[in-house]
């Protein structure tokens, strides 16, 4: 029989050990192939639990529950105010693949990996969050205005008497840097992100103020100040100078400005009771109907900036108490400036007529009275409006007929297109440059056709331009109509002529009739029918006999209705048929 080999104990060893490594290598791969990709148990992104499930699914759930909040708007919120931003509209994502594989949703021969997807309870996870820079700041700098709240500049009230001092406070703004960073870390939670603002210091500071109050509202407030003119004496008091007295920033620092004009003006009553000589400008006034030159006159006054300069020299003493000399005061407009606009003849004029009525002599007769004496100097407008004001009832104007809507209706001023038309003529005739001229809608028989003009308040106008290098004067009187007379209004324009002027026939065409109106209102005022036409006619210029330029005109007159007060009369029905 054979005899028996014994295995030797080394070799025993390591055969046990070769089982048993094969044993746990094999339960490695189990565990390996149980784990597979799936997140540990309990495992959360962003507050989604991925516990358990595979890389896919988890990227398939991160991306439906974070892809919502993404498209629901992220409040920042702050003391000053709120706003909105969108996630997805600003240049922020989330990388769903990466934040799943971060959070252990992957394959992993790791022991402690293994050893976590088995009976770990997981943990919470960041995403891996995607972040467009320029679009996020964009962003975020859109929202920036709701944040803001402008500075309080400190300030200061003085009234000569009394100080009041207002403190400063600062402003806000957002810092859109640090905003921009705490939304790009919390935009993934939907919870409202807080944001950050600076300050935004004023302009003027609770320490400028407090020194222009030491340094020159309370010396400024201790008294009159005296000026001495010659030998008179000229009090200037607390409240004047804080009438005049503004409180400006002048290159960071906080300055007092006393203006020069409203000074003079403060002291008005002081500075006429010195009875220094007042001067004058010339005048071209009308006497005894023709223009006659008011010398200018010189006179002495105190200039208002030396008058600052004296009270700003003042505070400083101690007697509150300096000299201000007075010196000569040319006149703006001379004798010599009058006689250079060589106002000496008349170079149009022009008269128009109208019937009886009481309301015409009242309005027409106060707008000659506005319009007579008007000096156009060379290059000036002239506008009817600025120089008549509005027509009311306290200005002594009544109530007369105009035309409101294509009917007569009354109103105060009522009639006074008759001066305008007078007014138009004669500018017209004296060459100079019409600027804005409206003709009646309607036309009336007692005005040249086409070549007239109405004015409104607030609406239609008549200006010339003053276009020579001569003054223009105007000259305007009316005689006054009666109970079968006629009244009349004419307007001369004095001035040195430049042209001759003519004017060509006025030539109508394109007839049209208008139609039957009924009004109703306790208003209505009856009016005939009359034919709607055009007119064409030129105004030629003529130098030294020559013609020189040539200026076309137009204008297109509505036919007139005939307005019938009442209501529209029913027709009267016809005999039936057969009857």
């Amino acid at each position: 029989m054979a005899e028996k080999r014994k295995l030797s104990v080394p070799l025993l060893v390591g055969i046990i050990g070769g089982v048993f490594v094969a044993l746990i290598a094999a339960a490695y791969l189990i565990v390996y192939a149980i784990a597979g990709d799936r997140a540990p148990q309990g495992t959360q992104v962003a507050g989604v639990d991925i516990g358990g499930l595979t890389s896919a699914e988890a990227e398939e759930r991160l991306s439906n529950e974070l892809g919502q909040r993404l498209k629901t708007p992220v409040s920042l919120t702050s003391k000053v105010g709120d706003a909105e931003i969108v996630p997805a509209e600003s240049g922020l994502g989330i990388d769903y693949a990466k934040s799943a594989l971060e959070a252990g949703a992957t394959k992993s021969f790791n022991p402690i990996h293994l050893w976590q997807k088995l009976v770990s309870q997981g943990t919470e996870h960041d995403p891996v969050t995607v972040v467009d820079e320029a679009g996020v700041t964009t962003a975020v700098e859109q929202v920036a205005d709701k944040f803001e709240t402008p500075p309080v500049s400190a300030s200061v009230k003085w009234n000569g008497k009394k100080t009041k001092v207002t403190e400063a406070k600062n402003g806000t703004e957002l810092d859109v840097q640090a905003t921009r960073d705490a939304v790009v870390e919390h935009f993934y939670t939907g919870n409202p992100t807080e944001a950050v603002l600076a300050e935004t210091p004023p302009e003027v500071q609770d320490e400028q103020v407090a020194e222009v109050v030491e340094s020159f509202i309370k010396p400024a407030s201790s008294g009159p100040i005296t000026l001495m003119v010659d030998k008179a004496k000229l009090a200037i008091s607390p409240e004047m100078i804080a009438s005049a007295t503004s409180f400006d920033l002048d290159q960071g620092k906080l300055e007092p400005k006393i203006d020069p004009e409203k000074l003079f003006a403060a002291a008005k009553s002081q500075l006429k009771a010195l009875q220094l000589p007042e001067g004058r400008d010339a005048k071209i006034v009308l006497r005894n109907g023709k223009p006659t030159i008011i010398e200018s006159v010189s006179g002495v006054r105190i200039e208002p900036k030396k008058l600052r300069g004296a009270v700003r020299e003042a505070l400083t003493k101690p007697d509150r108490t300096t000299k201000v000399k007075a010196t000569a005061a040319k006149p703006k407009f001379t004798t010599e400036d009058a006689k250079k606009l060589g106002v000496k003849e008349v170079i149009g004029e022009y008269t128009t007529y109208y019937p009886h009525a009481y309301y015409r002599n009242v309005n027409i007769g106060l707008a000659a009275k506005g319009i007579n004496g008007s000096l156009v100097k060379p290059g000036e407008i002239w506008s009817m409006n600025r120089t008549l004001g509005e027509r009311t009832r306290a200005k002594g104007y009544t109530d007369g007929w105009m035309i409101i809507g294509g009917v007569l209706r009354k109103s105060p001023g009522g009639g006074i297109s008759q001066s305008a038309t007078t007014t138009f003529n004669a500018i017209f005739f004296a060459g100079l440059q019409d600027i804005e001229h409206h003709p009646h809608g309607l036309f009336f028989p007692r005005y040249p056709a086409g070549r007239e003009a109405t004015v409104a308040w607030g609406s239609l106008d008549l200006k010339f331009k003053n276009n020579t290098k001569y003054g223009v004067l105007l000259q305007a009187y009316t005689h006054r109509s009666s109970p079968g007379n006629r009244g009349s209004i004419t307007v001369r324009v004095w001035s040195t002529k430049t042209y001759d002027v003519k004017s060509s026939s006025l030539n109508r065409s394109n007839y049209r009739q208008g139609k039957v109106r009924y009004d109703t209102s306790p208003k209505c005022h009856a009016q005939a029918p009359s034919p709607g036409f055009d007119v064409n006619y030129t105004r030629y210029f003529y130098k030294n006999g020559s013609l020189v330029r040539k200026e076309p005109f137009f204008w297109r007159y509505s036919p007139t209705d005939k307005v019938v007060c009442g209501p529209k009369p029913t027709p009267t029905p016809g005999p039936k048929p057969g009857g």
